[in-house]
């Protein structure tokens, strides 16, 4: 037995937690459906009027609206009928009330039925208080003009009297205004109206008879309960309400749709008041806060390939004498060249690269798609070949990602020029000769190159391959002129206002709708930075000669591993046997002889880049630990080790550039967890412990990656949208609740119909101004709202990033600005350091989520809880809904649901070929002993 202050304690506990990690999306989504609280607190005062209630009931009390429902009063009421023909009048007035509710239901049965069965089909000046400048394309208006279809009320872009103008582009008005679905809705409300106004006329008759028959016993003119001023006034005013107007709507819904147009126009103007005040953003932010600052990622895999087709350079032009493509005497001339592919209409063409050529004259030579650079001979004799350019030497790739985008051309600006500095350069063209000499033609001392190079030391005897000091040295200038060109085109960015995280006229043409729509844009720029940070030019073909020795191979052998796909042995299971006699094949050019030594001479050379430490960048500390050098690949170059550099920046900004920098890397990860599967599987039996290590790491690889993954989507996707979300959702509570009450303005009226009470709206009719008040305050304080979450967001974040590294220290010791934690320098040490920083980033991930959901909940607390400042207590439509708790839940579950389909994928090739090997083993078993 739990004592009650347990209780009590566990009950708040849970009221917290659920407060700060659910945001409640599921209970917006219920928030749409209709709510009667008003109409039943409405017909309740009625029936207390014809004794159907006794005085004072809970039903017609304000403060309990939203506890009953219509159908608790219809049966509590007719419970009371009773005393036959004397007391017709209740009878008569609680059927037209039973009568109203029955066409209540049928007018939404009928709407949807008509729904699921019809066929488908800069700067802005501000001009006063309550007129919308642009109602063409304000966002609120033309959620009302899809609603309620009045022609030249909303005057938005789907009336067709309007959708003719030059701002209405792209916006589909239908042929007709109302639309079929919003005229017979018309005639449903006029329906509704007339039905409502024959009870008022009932209710009227009967107060009449009720003043004769008081006048009558009490001789008190009208009777004791007339009031002499506001009775008549309150009797007229019901009847103005329920008068039918244009298009069925009657008085009292026009002063609806009227409280919703200028609250939308005072929301709209105060906006555009907002940007005019803070500059070129809604956040008066800098470049420089909006971008994250990302990692310069490492250029070592463009240099290796351009090691090595420097070396295919320098090779065919000492060796090769292909007679059919120069003259006799001449070796292949090997230059860079863009090639367009042609078309059945288009031939294709090329253009030569020299060290000045830009990445715009790239881009618009292959308009403006993906940069490709193919190092190969061009010669009108190779028709076989796109732009007559056959490539020897290979193909490298520059995927343009996000290339629309302002500023993140200039980032591919800077690869494509490293990548012709890195071919233009002389230490490493001369690397090419002298490797090719070294390897094969030390006999044309005249094209050699005597070493040391001009720039970087040999490191190595004369006559041997390049040594470590050379790699080393190369790879560090190489790298540190390309992050120095990168890190000053990204301050350049940052230091540049960008009309990509501009407030543009379009978003503010949107209205007070489309407020939180700026805040997305910061999402997407900072995703397609780290997108282009992340494309790096890529290898796609190595020379020709080594593409055909593997490919060769593959056909030769399909079911074997070749563990050196390039070298001129091939491996059969049994005895090794020579590629020399397959390049012969005419594609290669030049002599059989002269291809076995160019193949021979590039495998070499390649195997000495790859074995080649010199040749990537150092490994951190702990080398021998592969839990912290795998959490370092995954999470070690990710904004999370950097969050205090990146203080000045905005937080959705950061956590942008963080959440997909874990997207990209863990969709890497999870792809290598598919090739490590079926690695350790098909080679197992052939690699021994290397394919039973391979097969083992796979799983775990893919349980990090997945977490990883989770965390990504939580970062980038969620988080960021989690302002868009929840005002989305605030703007469509707001229609909907204007929908309410349309519906209930004829109950309304009639609760103008009291004989008793003070004042105009009399002791039943208040609670509806204050209503329409919230109706026309709701659009204005929503964005009251969205401001105070922004700003609380940026507060707490700017606290948990300064706070959060020494919380760590203290608790773990583990610093998660370095990557390291105190202790020995030991495999479990390492290993627990490599622990820390996955889980610390995940508790980090937690807490930035339970700050957003908090904070973004003010869009929806502010609004909600501002009416009782105005001295009343009644409930708006959409007080009551509580938070979207699934949607973001949803969003999350789904992401790691679907990495965790992935690895189960993974994990079916691995059992597949765990049975391929069971297979091939018990084969082997029944032929007996190999001879």
């Amino acid at each position: 037995m739990i004592a009650p202050n347990n209780q009590s304690a566990l009950s708040i506990g849970k009221s917290v937690a659920a407060y700060t990690l659910l945001p409640d999306f599921w209970s917006r989504l219920v928030g749409f459906m209709p709510r009667f609280g008003l109409i039943a607190y409405l017909m309740a005062t009625i029936f207390e009027s014809l004794h159907l209630l006794p005085k004072g009931h809970a039903f017609t009390q304000a403060s309990q609206m939203e506890k009953f429902r219509v159908r608790d009063v219809l049966a509590t009421a007719a419970n009371n009928l009773h005393g036959g023909f004397k007391n017709s009048d209740q009878y008569i007035v609680f059927g037209m009330f039973l009568l109203g509710t029955v066409l209540l239901a049928l007018q939404f049965i009928f709407l949807f039925a008509m729904i699921v069965t019809r066929t488908a089909d800069a700067a802005i000046p501000f001009v006063g208080f309550f007129v919308t400048v642009n109602p063409e394309t304000d966002v609120a208006h033309l959620m009302l003009d899809k609603v309620f279809g009045i022609p030249q009320f909303f005057n938005s872009c789907f009336d067709p009297t309007v959708n003719t103008a030059a701002v209405c582009a792209g916006y589909n008005a239908t042929a007709t205004f109302p639309d079929p679905l919003q005229t017979a809705m018309q005639a449903l409300f006029k329906f509704y109206t007339f039905g409502i106004l024959t009870v008022a006329a009932f209710v009227v008759f009967y107060f009449i008879v009720a003043m004769i028959l008081e006048t009558t016993n009490t001789g008190v003119p009208f009777g004791k309960r007339f009031q002499s001023i506001f009775t008549p006034i309150r009797l007229v005013l019901a009847v103005l309400l329920l008068l039918p107007l244009a298009y069925g709507y009657n008085t009292g819904q026009y002063i609806v749709l009227l409280a919703a147009k200028y609250g939308s126009a005072f929301a709209t103007n105060a906006w555009l008041l907002y940007n005019s005040n803070t500059g070129d953003n809604p956040m008066g932010m800098t470049s420089k806060e909006l971008m994250g600052v990302p990692k310069v990622g490492e250029i070592d895999s463009v240099l290796n390939f351009i090691y090595l087709a420097q070396t295919c350079r320098a090779s065919y032009e000492f060796g090769v004498k292909d007679t059919s493509a120069t003259a006799a005497n001449t070796g292949v001339d090997i230059k860079p060249y863009l090639v367009r592919p042609g078309s059945s209409t288009v031939a294709s063409t090329s253009s030569e690269l020299s060290a000045g050529v830009t990445y715009d004259v790239a881009k618009s030579f292959y308009g403006q798609g993906d940069v490709q650079i193919v190092f190969g001979e061009k010669n009108d004799s190779y028709t076989n070949y796109a732009g007559l350019v056959k490539p020897y030497c290979g193909v490298i790739l520059m995927p343009a990602l996000s290339r629309d985008i302002p500023g993140i051309k200039d980032i591919y600006n800077v690869y494509f020029k490293n990548v012709l500095d890195i071919w233009f350069n002389t230490s490493i063209v001369n690397y090419g000769k002298r490797m090719a000499c070294v390897l094969k033609f030390s006999a044309q001392t005249d094209k050699c190159p005597s070493p040391p190079l001009a720039v970087a030391n040999w490191g190595a005897d004369p006559d041997a391959v390049a040594g470590q000091e050379f790699y080393i040295s190369t790879r560090q200038t190489v790298q540190s002129n390309f992050k120095s060109q990168l890190e000053t085109q990204i301050d350049t960015m940052r230091g540049t206002t960008n009309s990509a995280l501009s407030m543009d006229v379009k978003t503010l043409l949107t209205g007070w709708g489309g407020a939180a729509l700026w805040f997305n844009k910061v999402m997407s720029f900072n995703g397609a930075m780290v997108d282009s940070l992340f494309s790096l030019p890529t290898p796609t073909r190595y020379p020709l000669i080594m593409e055909h020795v593997a490919k060769k191979k593959r056909e030769l052998t399909p079911n074997v591993s070749q563990e050196d796909p390039y070298s001129m042995n091939l491996s059969t299971g049994k005895a090794p046997l020579s590629m020399d006699k397959y390049m012969g094949d005419g594609v290669l050019g030049g002599s059989q002889a002269m291809n076995v030594d160019i193949a021979a001479l590039l495998n070499t050379t390649y195997k000495q880049i790859q074995d080649t430490q010199g040749t990537t960048d150092p490994k951190t500390a702990n080398t021998d630990s592969p839990v912290k050098n795998f959490v370092t690949l995954l999470f070690g170059k990710t904004g999370i080790f950097d969050f205090r550099a990146n203080s000045e920046v905005f937080p959705l900004a950061k956590l942008a550039m963080f959440g997909r920098e874990l997207i990209d890397r863990t969709v890497i990860m999870i792809a290598s967890r598919t090739v490590m599967a079926a690695a350790g599987g098909v080679l197992g039996a052939e690699m021994g412990p290397l394919g039973q290590v391979s097969k083992a790491f796979g799983p775990a690889l893919g349980t990090f990656a997945t977490m990883g993954f989770s965390i990504g989507i939580l970062l980038y996707y969620v988080v960021p949208l989690m302002p868009f979300i929840y005002f989305f959702f605030a703007v469509g509570r707001w229609v909907k609740s204007i929908f309410e009450a349309m519906v209930a303005v004829p109950l309304w009226a009639l609760a103008h119909l009291r004989l008793g009470g003070e004042g105009i709206p009399g002791p039943a009719a208040g609670a509806g101004y204050f209503l329409i008040l919230e109706i026309f305050l709701r659009p204005i304080l929503t964005l009251f709202g969205l401001l105070a979450s922004i700003a609380t967001f940026m507060a707490l974040t700017a606290g948990l990033d300064t706070v959060f590294n020494i919380a760590v220290l203290n608790t773990g010791g583990y610093d998660m600005t370095t990557l390291s934690g105190g202790g020995a320098d030991s495999f479990m040490a390492s290993a627990r350091d490599g622990i820390d920083a996955l889980f610390y980033t995940v508790i980090y991930a937690i807490l930035i989520y339970m700050i957003a959901t908090s904070s973004f909940k003010l869009i929806d607390l502010i609004p909600n809880a501002m009416m009782r400042w105005a001295g009343t207590n009644t409930a708006s439509f959409n007080d009551q809904t509580d938070a979207m708790a699934q949607v973001n839940y949803q969003l999350v579950y789904k992401a790691d649901a679907m990495a965790r389909e992935i690895d189960n994928i993974n994990k079916g090739i691995t059992d597949s070929t765990d049975n391929f090997n069971d297979i091939k083993t018990a084969r082997d078993m029944m032929n007996g002993p190999k001879k």
